[in-house]
């Protein structure tokens, strides 16, 4: 799939068998399509049934947090930052004018009040579909996400991939338009700047701070992928 973080175990399929699901999803997600919702609802136990026996812990379960006790919770949808969109920021510009809506959106596994893997759906074709469970690294991030920001208090934090730097960042627009805070850094620049910030999201990013660290990074990807097509 289309993902970015550090290594994690991810089951991966493009198409599904229509298996029924007693697993509830928050009535607040109702605000991503209906025919999301859905795709949610009858994959999520297609998916749990496929862990590899011994491999629970990769995924985000074990004996603290079982399986049968999973339910997917209030989806992300995911955005992106494009090349073009990144290259063409100016100072004063607000993350809306760099983040741009994907179809896809991310449903946090949960177990109890903890976030324990990412169930994905993505539109296959016409139709949504399941497409992997997995990522238990970048659920784990952004529970303690919504746990200093949430949506209780008001909040609601937005996933952004950038997938040219293959990395992954939240922006809280509630706090203000301009930020960008890095999630499971992979570049050494990226881990640099959030050494200052607390682990459990306390501080976030200037936005024009994030970006211009991405850009060479993300020129850097373009290169190279303009040297393998040629």
């Amino acid at each position: 799939m289309r993902s970015a973080g550090k290594i994690q175990k991810t089951i991966l399929f493009v198409l599904l068998l229509a298996i029924p699901l007693f697993m509830c999803v928050n009535a607040s997600a109702e605000k991503a399509p209906q025919e999301v919702i859905e795709a949610a609802r009858s994959g999520l136990l297609f998916f749990l049934k496929r862990i590899p026996a011994g491999e629970f812990k990769d995924y985000g379960f074990g004996p603290d947090a079982p399986i049968d006790r999973a339910r997917v919770g209030i989806p992300f949808h995911v955005y992106m930052i494009t090349p073009s969109a990144l290259f063409a920021f100016k100072q004063g510009d607000s993350v809306n004018s760099v983040i741009s809506p994907t179809e896809m959106w991310y449903f946090p596994v949960m177990v109890g009040d903890e976030t324990r893997a990412m169930l994905v759906v993505d539109k296959v074709g016409s139709s949504w579909q399941t497409v992997s469970l997995g990522m238990a690294p970048l659920a784990g991030e952004m529970g303690k996400v919504m746990k200093r920001w949430p949506r209780a208090q008001g909040y609601d934090p937005l996933l952004v991939v950038v997938f040219q730097a293959s990395e992954y960042f939240f922006t809280v627009p509630q706090k203000d338009d301009r930020n960008l805070t890095a999630l499971l850094p992979r570049a050494g620049a990226i881990e640099s700047e959030l050494k200052g910030q607390g682990k459990e999201y306390s501080s976030t990013t200037e936005l024009p701070r994030m970006l211009e660290i991405l850009k060479p990074l993300v020129q850097e990807n373009l290169k190279q992928k303009a040297s393998i097509n040629r």
